[in-house]
């Protein structure tokens, strides 16, 4: 079965024509809860789903609109079926793929935000940029590395961690994150 994978839940999932029925926050949550970011390049393990936290926790610190939020914490969703491809080797098919499947997600788990995230991306966009650059300068950090990402000027409003945590916890935490986000849309 071409571009099918078996999902955490034991779904079959095509990546390249996504079905509404199988796409699963709770797949999400753990691919991401055990994917590093960076292709593994940082000193510590780092998961996309703890990124994607952070970048929730930054829009939230900054008192960014709910649906900022969401884009926050959901913005790298459509990696848990794709993989986290760093952004210098994505090609322009990938992107255009990963956008469908992101869309597809968006539209099964929050559906308010499906259209404006695209619209919102410069908000979410700038969070995902510094703490891009703010983890390399915290997790790339060795004797003779030195930060590849340029610094646009962006202020972190949170502090990130160097401590590592269980996969479990991150997975926890990013399912609470998204059930609260979602119970405060119907309020």
């Amino acid at each position: 079965m071409k571009n099918v994978i078996s999902t955490f839940s034991g779904k079959k999932f095509n990546v390249f024509s996504p079905n509404a029925e199988q796409i699963d926050i709770c797949d999400i949550a753990h691919a991401l809860s055990l994917l590093c970011r960076a292709n593994g390049h940082f000193n510590r393990f780092y998961s996309v789903a703890e990124h994607s936290i952070n970048c929730y926790k930054e829009a939230l610190s900054r008192n960014l609109p709910l649906n900022v939020q969401k884009c926050c914490l959901l913005h790298d969703a459509s990696e848990a079926y794709m993989n986290d491809v760093p952004r210098p080797v994505k090609t322009e098919t990938y992107i255009e793929k990963e956008k469908v499947l992101q869309a597809a997600i968006l539209k099964k788990l929050a559906p308010d935000i499906a259209v404006s995230f695209f619209d919102d991306r410069a908000l979410w966009r700038e969070i995902d940029d510094t703490l891009l650059y703010y983890e390399f300068e915290t997790y790339f950090k060795t004797q003779k590395k030195m930060n590849p990402i340029p610094d646009k000027g962006y202020r972190l409003h949170i502090v990130l961690s160097e401590t590592v945590k269980p996969f479990e916890f991150v997975e926890a935490e990013y399912l609470s994150i998204y059930e609260d986000l979602i119970k405060k849309e119907t309020v």
